[in-house]
Parts: C-alpha cells; sequence; structure tokens
C-alpha cells in the first residue's frame, strides 16, 4: 500500500517516526487497560449483588423503573462506578500529560531531522546553526492543553465518572422497560462500563497525535526561512479513513495546521525551499521538495482494487463513488472531506457521510468526540 513519496529519506523518516510515535501510545494504551481492569474487578461484588437483588424482585413481578432506582444495590453500584472511574480517571490524565510531553519532545526533534534530511547538499551543522530552538514560553504554551488544570484534564478527571455511571444507569433502565432477563444485567453493566475506557483512550491518544503534530508545525514557524509549508501524508491502508485518504498529498501553507480527526494517525511532513530559492537563485524545472513529491491520495484511491475501495467507503458511499456523485477530494457538494467542530481541538477534517452529500442515508463512520 505504499506509495512512491515513500521513497525519498524525508518520507521515510515521516513514516518511522510515526510507527514509534504509535508504539509508545500503544504502551500506554496498555497500561490504561490494565489499570481500567483493576477497576472493574473492583466492581464485581456490587454487579453481582445488583444481579441477584434483580432476580429476587423480578420473581416477584414485572420490575419498575421505580423500583429499580429505590434498589440500594442499584444505588451502590451506580455510587462505585463513579468513585472507580473517577480514581481511573486522574490516572489516566497523568498518563495523558506524559504522553503529550513525550511526543512534544519527539515532534521537535523530528522537525529539525526533516529539514536536515529535505536538503542533504547543506552539512548538518550549517542548518543547526540557523535552527531557531521554540524559547520556553512556547514549549510550555504547547504543554498546557494537557496539563492538569486545562479544560480537556479538568473534563477527564471531573466527569468521566459520573458520565459512564450514567450510561450504565441509562442502560439498566431501558433493560427493565424492555422486560429483559435478570442475567441481562451484569452484561449490560460490562458493556457500558466499557464505554469509559473507549473515551479515555480516545482523548488519550489524540492529545498525544495533536501534540506531535503542533510541535513539529511550531517549529517549523519558528524557521521561516527553511520551511515553505508541508503536505498531509496519511498511513494508506484498509483502516485508513476515506477523509485522511482524499487529505493525503495535499499541499498546505506554513500557517496552516494538520487538523485530523480523532485518533487520526496522520502526518505533516516538510516542503523545504528548494536550493535555487536558498541561493536567491530562479527556479529550476523539476526541483521539489520531497513533501512536493507525495502523490495525490484520490489517485491512489482511484487505482486501488473496487473490493478495496468499498471496504473503505462502504456500500452506499461506494455506490456513489462508482457513479461520480461522491468526490474523494474537499469539495463543497460532493467531497468527502468535511469538518467537525471540537471544543479542544477546533475544526477537525472527518469523512462526510452520504447524507452530508446527498442527502441519502450511509453507514456511520464518525463515531464521536472524546471524553463527554
Amino acid at each position: 500500500m505504499a506509495d512512491r513519496g515513500d521513497e525519498h529519506p524525508v518520507i521515510a523518516y515521516a513514516e518511522r517516526a510515526r510507527a514509534a510515535l504509535l508504539r509508545g501510545e500503544r504502551a500506554r494504551a496498555t497500561r490504561l487497560v490494565q489499570a481500567y481492569g483493576a477497576a472493574y474487578q473492583r466492581l464485581e461484588a456490587h454487579i453481582e449483588a445488583l444481579r441477584r437483588r434483580w432476580e429476587v424482585e423480578s420473581e416477584r413481578g414485572q420490575l419498575t423503573r421505580e423500583q429499580l432506582r429505590d434498589m440500594r444495590a442499584y444505588q451502590e453500584l451506580l455510587r462505585q462506578i463513579r468513585e472507580e472511574i473517577a480514581r481511573f480517571a486522574q490516572y489516566a490524565g497523568e498518563e495523558m500529560g506524559q504522553g503529550a510531553r513525550e511526543a512534544l519532545a519527539q515532534g521537535l526533534r523530528d522537525a529539525l531531522r526533516e529539514v536536515e534530511l529535505a536538503l542533504p547538499g547543506i552539512a548538518d551543522m550549517r542548518i543547526r546553526r540557523l535552527w531557531r530552538n521554540l524559547h520556553n514560553e512556547a514549549v510550555e504554551l504547547l504543554l498546557g492543553m494537557t496539563e492538569r488544570g486545562s479544560p480537556l484534564r479538568e473534563r477527564m478527571e471531573s466527569t468521566l465518572g459520573e458520565a459512564v455511571a450514567e450510561q450504565v444507569a441509562d442502560r439498566l433502565l431501558e433493560n427493565v422497560a424492555l422486560g429483559k432477563h435478570p442475567r441481562e444485567t451484569a452484561r449490560t453493566i460490562r458493556k457500558e462500563t466499557g464505554v469509559g475506557l473507549v473515551w479515555t483512550l480516545r482523548t488519550v491518544r489524540t492529545a498525544q497525535l495533536w501534540s506531535y503534530r503542533k510541535a513539529k508545525h511550531e517549529a517549523w514557524a519558528e524557521n521561516p526561512q527553511l520551511y515553505r509549508g508541508w503536505t498531509w501524508h496519511a498511513k494508506l491502508g484498509p483502516r485508513t479513513c476515506p477523509a485522511c485518504i482524499a487529505m493525503h498529498g495535499t499541499r498546505h501553507g506554513p500557517d496552516e495546521v494538520l487538523n485530523d480527526h480523532h485518533n487520526g494517525r496522520c502526518v505533516p511532513v516538510i516542503i523545504a525551499p528548494t536550493y535555487a530559492e536558498i541561493l536567491g537563485l530562479p527556479p529550476i524545472e523539476g526541483d521539489l521538495s520531497p513533501g512536493e513529491r507525495v502523490p495525490s491520495g484520490a489517485e491512489w484511491f482511484a487505482a486501488q482494487p473496487q473490493a478495496f475501495q468499498r471496504q473503505v467507503l462502504g456500500d452506499a458511499r461506494y455506490r456513489a463513488y462508482q457513479d461520480g456523485r461522491l468526490t474523494m477530494d474537499e469539495d463543497r457538494q460532493s467531497g468527502i472531506v468535511g469538518t467537525r467542530k471540537d471544543d479542544v481541538y477546533g475544526p477537525l477534517r472527518v469523512p462526510r457521510s452520504l447524507k452530508d452529500v446527498l442527502g441519502e442515508k450511509a453507514e456511520p463512520y464518525y463515531a464521536g468526540s472524546e471524553v463527554p
């Protein structure tokens, strides 16, 4: 699934750097899963107590919502969920902050290395003498989004436990209304309690990836003599969302920031000045920065087998794509790429639904925001 742009050392380095970033993210995710599992194990006794009480009440007749709300076992379970998940959220907040710090440091290192690889004819030491590092205040500002007291951190630590408890309560009350058997109780609680872990993993991963991308952008912006812009680079494959495939290879100015969706793995690749520009000479035909050699994601997608296209788009979008009613670009009328406002990261690029494009129903793709 590689493209020809991957042959250049800058693109290859960007891919390796992304892989290293994701390895660190997976290790962090493993720790979070283990911590969440430990919290859940401490809830087991309360889940079992509610299941037994539910069975007793059901044997006496149809259980009502009011009876469920009045159950001491129900109330105690929700209280324990709030406490356990809130305690987990404190731990997750620390992990998120540490992950963002590590990603930011890697982003600053990678920003310089990409410049060096993009301009191999200039000695590395000369570039390093020209290179201006971000001042401490700018670095601290970048870190502020995930540090203690930030809106994102506060939202995670203050609302996650309550949100999970509310999710469990809603589903249990729904089970009562539908007259489900008591043995469904534990299954429902396990499923709905797990939503908190999904929210957390998405939040932590997004913060880490955002910190990495933002660090690269800010480091390049501090060195305009070595920076003309950047190219959107996706990890092309069957798990890549259609919006990211469409954005792959698009060129962007130095003032733009790569605003991938939650969990997005895309990275910016520098468009450095050419040697002619550096020397003040007229432009030379074919003298391109590595970032300008990345082929179009839309063209790459068009060359893939139809089965692959259907897998990425889903049946409804695929039919519209084949008919020319849906395009792999940001066209306001027919393009797959749209934006969604996020209260932490601002406008994010996301795949549009077929309803957005054509007023038709299609399989939902974008699962929503992070911690509620």
